[in-house]
């Protein structure tokens, strides 16, 4: 069950989603909602989005995320104003086997915009299964 707002409005609070584990050598892909854990989240599973991988370079500037220099499209970001989401993120290099993770809802979202990038060891699994609206 989705616990909070930082992925709205993908996956609403209190949705149930399913996630498949991950295979030990298996890449996570740029865009995929993963399930993780860290000790900022007390034990509690948490959806998130990958941006960026190990290897990659990362920045947010100007409201909009680039990696390896490049705009990343984020079609599934709710509209916002630039005041909503003031974030300057310097460029840095993720580390090997370390995701860089984000929440659709930025304003709302604690990610590695906070705590950095996410070791592969803390991904629990690949979201699977994401309820659709009817």
């Amino acid at each position: 069950r989705v616990i909070g707002q930082n992925m709205e409005p993908t996956l609403a609070q209190g949705t149930i989603c399913r996630y498949r584990q991950m295979g030990a050598n298996e890449q996570v892909a740029r865009g995929s909602i993963v399930a993780f854990t860290t000790s900022e989240f007390a034990g509690h599973v948490v959806p998130s989005r990958v941006l960026a991988k190990g290897g990659d370079t990362v920045q947010i500037k100007g409201g909009q995320l680039l990696v390896n220099g490049q705009v990343l499209p984020e079609p599934y970001l709710r509209s916002t104003t630039p005041d909503e989401h003031p974030d300057e993120l310097f460029p840095q290099v993720v580390p090997k086997e370390c995701y860089f993770l984000l929440g659709d809802h930025r304003g709302a979202s604690k990610d590695s915009r906070h705590f950095g990038p996410v070791p592969r060891s803390s991904l629990l699994g690949v979201v699977e299964s994401v309820p659709r609206e009817t």
